[in-house]
């Protein structure tokens, strides 16, 4: 609206800078004109079936910048941009990275039942002339120690060690519950 106002007062003799204020309308607004969008381009039949027989077997998860390779080292010359161009005609690209969390969160874990989800970790601790190590492994349902080791060694037979009690007891618990 303001840019016709704007033509017809440069028409009738007002210079463009008076008609732009006047109708106080900015001069990059009015020189602006929007982008036409393009037509879109045919498929070349060749280039597409030298990208298919290039995307054979374990290739087919190439993206555009190793087909253009490959394209050139079969002597084709042809411009990555068209290569793109026509793998995304074609529907043939990788899905793109999404921003954001890169990670996820572990589920929590909730026993219902004691011995059902046990937790292990192993710490060290300042003992004075080198670090002793404290293996512990903890029933989750009610947070109570099951097993542990306190060594001057982080070694798996601590580990072992400090599961074996505990393992022991759950079995031997169990036996004498299918006794009564």
């Amino acid at each position: 609206m303001k840019r016709k106002l704007v033509q017809k007062m440069t028409t009738d003799g007002t210079p463009l800078p008076a008609a732009l204020k006047a109708a106080e309308l900015a001069s990059s607004s009015y020189y602006y004109h929007p982008a036409v969008k393009r037509k879109p381009r045919a498929l070349d039949a060749e280039l597409v079936a030298a990208i298919t027989a290039v995307r054979q077997g374990r290739n087919e998860v190439y993206g555009y910048r190793k087909v253009t390779r490959q394209l050139r080292a079969q002597q084709i010359t042809v411009n990555g941009k068209k290569v793109l161009r026509h793998l995304h005609a074609l529907g043939l690209t990788q899905p793109r990275k999404t921003k954001g969390q890169k990670w996820t969160r572990p589920a929590v874990v909730k026993p219902e039942t004691p011995n059902s989800y046990w937790e292990a970790d192993f710490t060290y601790v300042w003992a004075g002339q080198g670090n002793a190590y404290l293996c512990a492994i903890i029933d989750a349902w009610d947070r109570d120690i099951v097993g542990d080791v306190f060594s001057d060694r982080c070694r798996a037979v601590e580990a072992s060690t400090a599961l074996r009690k505990p393992s022991w007891d759950v079995s031997a618990a169990r036996c004498r519950q299918a006794m009564n």
